[in-house]
């Protein structure tokens, strides 16, 4: 496991486009408060834009990506999705940023979370989308995209299969976004499609489930 997630930190895209995606999952992020666990946690980019008013806590595998979370400030846990060291009903929102199409044994990551959730709480999860726009013309095309080549990816979803696989394993879905460009680049051409392409045709699903 921790090889994966090595290979995933080394393969990381540049800071803009993790900061879309951040901006984008925060933007279902709807209480704005309370305890927070961040799971595949990375070096805990996403504490920086979560509001002052929460508490932040971070788990990992990786010790290079963990060591540069403390050095930051942020709370952070080596544990992996499977095994989650806290007690039941822990957390107020569980937020797990493109990480669990990259593990095995993903509806046991997905229980695990439900387990630590607060009955009340929210999942604020992203994965790649199988279908985005570039997949589809690449397909038409006769090519692949490098995405579903990747060698730790070891699911692909639709926004469909996604929502399907959330409720085998207890959530409900409520709210769905769109990935967005961070408003103060200059990307406009990513800001104008961002706006204009149909949500299930994204780069990225996103979603705020709650349990059933």
């Amino acid at each position: 496991m921790a090889e994966l997630h090595k290979a995933y930190i080394e393969k990381e895209e540049d800071a803009f486009y993790r900061t879309c995606r951040f901006i984008s999952a925060l933007k279902l992020f709807k209480t704005g408060s309370g305890l927070i666990l961040d799971v595949g946690c990375n070096d805990a980019m996403l504490r920086d834009f979560l509001p002052s008013s929460t508490e932040y806590v971070g788990v990992d595998v990786s010790f290079p990506a963990l060591r540069e979370a403390k050095n930051k400030g942020a709370k952070v846990v080596c544990a992996d999705a499977l095994h989650l060291p806290f007690k039941q009903t822990t957390f107020d929102s569980v937020f797990c940023i493109e990480v669990v199409e990259h593990i095995p044994k993903a509806r046991d990551a997905i229980l695990e979370i439900k387990r630590v959730l607060k009955k009340t709480g929210s999942l604020i999860i992203t994965v790649p989308n199988l279908v985005n726009l570039l997949n589809r013309m690449l397909i038409l095309m006769g090519r692949a995209s490098e995405s579903i080549l990747i060698e730790t990816h070891f699911h692909q979803y639709t926004p469909r299969s996604f929502d399907d696989f959330l409720q085998t394993c207890g959530f409900r879905v409520v709210d769905k976004g769109r990935l967005v460009v961070h408003p103060l680049s200059n990307k406009t051409f990513g800001r104008m499609v961002s706006i204009l392409l149909p949500k299930n045709m994204h780069a990225i699903i996103i979603r705020r489930a709650v349990k059933a």
